[in-house]
């Protein structure tokens, strides 16, 4: 739960860097998916063991 709000927080925020930094849009993006990774990865990790067995 707390992962999906910190990261509809951080939507916003990483489009309008980017929108900001036009002249970086690759590192920005790239940065973007990354965190966006993490965060997936943070959601799997945290996934009851009943869901990762079945």
């Amino acid at each position: 739960m707390m992962v999906s709000i910190i990261g509809s927080a951080l939507g916003p925020v990483l489009m309008a860097f980017i929108r900001e930094r036009s002249n970086s849009y690759t590192p920005s993006l790239v940065f973007m998916l990354i965190l966006m990774l993490v965060a997936l990865a943070i959601m799997v990790l945290h996934r009851p063991r009943r869901l990762a067995e079945s």
